[in-house]
């Protein structure tokens, strides 16, 4: 069967734009139609399954340069997670989550996605499936940001207080990781592209804009602390002086919006900027106060069973630690913690060296890096499903052959 490029093209760019922001379009379409959640969000999981396994099949003719450090973790990682989840699953599970949901998110949302996100983008076409993947994200940032205020100001009929930016299905981490990532995406594309009309310029403007506000509305310091970051890599590894202005203008932008967040702060009574600033004294914040005690109950759990790890949800206690590294070590083992280290360090080299050379895939790095440190404060392995698909983005689109041109021109050059 002969398929067309333009086709196995038009699907990476649903797939892309789907899982990075399809989510909050479908929890709100979920919302308005006054259905329960699953109605929409399962039909829309299963049409990113049907086209990743699509995808797959596309792509195994594709000829890779395989990267044994990555591939080797990868394969012996989820090997030893699938077992630990079937094992819990045939001898049962005695905690708050049931194992068969495990599976289901583990392998329906993140281990056959990411397979599909192995596929190499043409060069001629990696521009497309940016675009796509933007305009998607900048609506489904923007319709979050619009109910998630809504739910502040009382506009909504569910009766419930709320100080953080977030709403019925969606939570405010989310809501600020989608931030994060309209801000990345649109401080790239002022520094990649010559843009000579004044109407786009504003544009990204507005979308880094609207991109900071909601991060820092959100309330939650991970998707902040992954931000800066992820900015400071983008303008060491490129050096470039129009990435440097994009930067600075976005710190400037940060400021601007912390400083009209201060005022909503006293106006609306939000506690947005007060969870920010206890973030710096830990030790009068709860939520970081019980951070730290998931992670040492994890590591707890791990010391306990070093070889082959405690359960997959901890012992039977349905919690997980909020940081994957210590989770991978928790749920699998040392054996399998090392896979899961092996593979994921690889794929942060990658995309360093992707920002470095690769200026047309820089923007999936960048999504992937802010992904895998937010993935260190929130979050587990079998819920990281955009995580594990940069991930794969990364390693796919770094060692195809059909993309020999490593060292290309850095960004903005």
């Amino acid at each position: 069967m002969i398929i067309k490029k333009s086709t196995k093209i038009n699907l990476l760019s649903i797939i892309y734009a789907l899982v990075l922001s399809g989510y909050p379009i479908a929890a709100i379409l979920s919302l308005n139609l006054g259905l329960e959640n699953r109605a929409i969000t399962i039909p829309f999981r299963l049409t990113i399954l049907i086209v990743g396994i699509f995808l797959v099949f596309l792509s195994i003719n594709n000829k890779k340069n395989y990267n044994f450090a990555f591939y080797s973790g990868f394969i012996l990682f989820w090997a030893i997670y699938f077992l630990k989840i079937f094992l819990g699953e045939v001898f049962g599970s005695t905690g708050q989550i049931n194992i068969f949901e495990f599976f289901i998110y583990a392998f329906g949302t993140c281990f056959f996605p990411m397979l599909a996100f192995f596929s190499f983008i043409p060069p001629d076409s990696i521009e497309r499936v940016r675009s796509v993947s933007f305009i998607v994200l900048f609506i489904g940032c923007s319709l979050s940001l619009y109910y998630g205020l809504n739910n502040i100001l009382g506009l909504t009929s569910q009766g419930i207080v709320v100080q953080r930016l977030s709403f019925e299905f969606i939570d405010p981490i989310s809501i600020g990781n989608f931030g994060v990532s309209l801000t990345l995406l649109s401080v790239y594309s002022v520094a990649k592209k010559n843009i000579n009309n004044n109407a786009t310029k504003f544009f990204y403007i507005f979308s880094v804009l609207l991109g900071i506000f909601s991060t820092v509305a959100s309330g939650s310091r991970g998707p902040i602390i992954s931000l800066l970051i992820v900015l400071i890599l983008f303008i060491v590894s490129s050096g470039k002086v129009k990435v440097i202005k994009s930067a600075f203008l976005s710190i400037f932008l940060i400021l601007v919006t912390l400083w009209f967040l201060n005022f909503l702060v006293e106006k609306l009574e939000l506690d947005s900027m007060s969870r920010i600033q206890a973030g710096f004294q830990y030790k009068s914040d709860q939520s970081i106060l019980e951070r730290f005690e998931l992670i040492s109950w994890a590591v707890n759990s791990f010391l306990a069973n070093p070889i082959v790890g405690g359960s997959v949800e901890g012992q039977g206690r349905g919690r997980y630690p909020h940081n994957v590294l210590v989770e991978s070590f928790m749920a699998t083992g040392v054996i399998g913690g090392i896979a899961f280290s092996l593979m994921f360090f690889s794929a942060v080299v990658h995309a360093v060296r992707i920002l470095k050379h690769k200026k047309d895939y820089a923007w999936i790095s960048l999504i992937f890096l802010q992904y895998a440190i937010s993935a260190q404060f929130s979050g587990s392995l079998y819920t990281n499903s955009i995580m594990w698909c940069f991930m794969a983005a990364v390693i796919g689109n770094f060692h195809n052959k059909s993309s020999r041109v490593i060292h290309e021109n850095s960004i903005c050059s």
